[in-house]
């Protein structure tokens, strides 16, 4: 009779083992399908941080800065959705740095992102995710 009761915890034991294996994997993937999808989104802005990193932080052409303007916004509006997707635990830095980093950096320390975007009296208030996530980013 104890051996019937052994297997029996053995077999439930086993049986929860597999349920929390599963459980990270599907974690895991979903969380890999929420970064793809974020790469994607990205992804659509690829000319605009081509004239970022062909000018190596220098000052870009004023035209090119008008016009890249609302673009601008958008992708630093992007990496808000991502601070806010690692403060409700959906991702973590350490999941996006090697795919995102160079990109972010690039955008948020550009002279002229600085000085007409970042550091402007209209955008400033509404980029406190941006500066915290800068922050977090850069202690990481």
């Amino acid at each position: 009779m104890s051996v019937l009761f052994s297997f029996a915890d053995f077999l439930i034991k086993l049986f929860a083992l597999c349920l929390i294996i599963q459980v990270w994997n599907t974690r895991r993937n979903e969380r890999a399908k929420i970064i793809n999808e974020l790469d994607n989104q990205l992804s659509s802005y690829s000319k605009t941080y081509f004239q970022f990193y062909e000018d190596h932080g220098e000052k870009i052409n004023v035209t090119i800065m008008s016009e890249k303007k609302y673009e601008i916004l958008q992708i630093l509006t992007f990496y808000e959705k991502i601070y806010i997707y690692i403060l409700s635990g959906i991702i973590k830095i350490k999941h996006i740095d090697l795919l995102f980093s160079y990109r972010f950096f690039c955008m948020v320390h550009h002279k002229d992102v600085i000085e007409k975007i970042i550091l402007n009296d209209k955008y400033m208030p509404h980029l406190k995710p941006l500066i915290l996530l800068h922050k977090s980013w850069l202690i990481y």
